[in-house]
């Protein structure tokens, strides 16, 4: 019998410094305080100077010489690239899925009605918006691509907490979402796929202001 097994402890401890992370509670661009963040999670620096390197591999993260880790910042350039790709994995996943059973549309309704009146709890609203994405392309039969956008979706959760706890935001992507939910169930496929395409531009159009690229045209940093 397989034994069940706990996470190593720089398993955990990176897991919760993501957390942080992307909730915004360790803010782009500061500093992270090693030996504070030990004591806040009771793990010792070792594991936890593990899960900060692990973390900046991923990008999460960044590592000044001499002067530690600091949170990557919010990045019109990164921002730019992020949505278009996951825009296109979304598309291409609910394309190999195909037209979902009447089961998942109902579920995707149901979640979409309560992103909607989550407006002004902007934790749960996020929560539920991920949910909502992560049914719809739940069909998919290619495992490597799920695999490859839920980590498209990780780097994406920074931009989307900056962007969606507010709550026009939050009602127009419920909009948007069932607009896509009704495409499905009137068989359309290519008009959902077109309709997630514009979802996530408009998204993208919502975001760069707050990190600032309005002043930005020409994508850099």
């Amino acid at each position: 019998m397989a034994r069940i097994r706990a996470k190593p402890l720089h398993a955990q401890a990176r897991q919760a410094v993501l957390e942080r992370i992307l909730r915004g509670e360790l803010a782009p661009d500061t500093r992270v305080v090693e030996s504070r963040l030990a004591e806040d999670l009771g793990v010792s620096r070792t594991p936890l100077r593990e899960a900060l390197m692990h973390l900046e591999r991923e990008g999460f993260l960044k590592l000044e010489p001499n002067r530690g880790f600091f949170v990557a910042p919010l990045s019109a350039e990164e921002a730019r690239e992020l949505y278009p790709i996951l825009a296109m994995m979304e598309c291409e996943a609910l394309r190999l899925g195909g037209l979902p059973g009447t089961a998942r549309i109902e579920y995707l309704g149901s979640v979409n009605e309560r992103l909607a009146e989550a407006a002004a709890d902007s934790e749960r609203a996020f929560q539920l918006n991920a949910e909502w994405h992560t049914i719809l392309t739940s069909g998919c039969p290619n495992r490597t691509l799920l695999k490859m956008l839920a980590g498209v979706r990780r780097k994406m959760y920074r931009y989307e907490w900056a962007s969606l706890p507010q709550a026009a935001r939050i009602e127009a992507a419920a909009e948007q979402h069932a607009a896509i939910a009704f495409a499905l169930e009137q068989g359309d496929a290519d008009g959902a796929g077109r309709d997630l395409q514009e979802h996530w531009q408009t998204e993208l159009d919502a975001l760069l202001p707050r990190i600032g690229a309005s002043a930005d045209s020409s994508g850099g940093r």
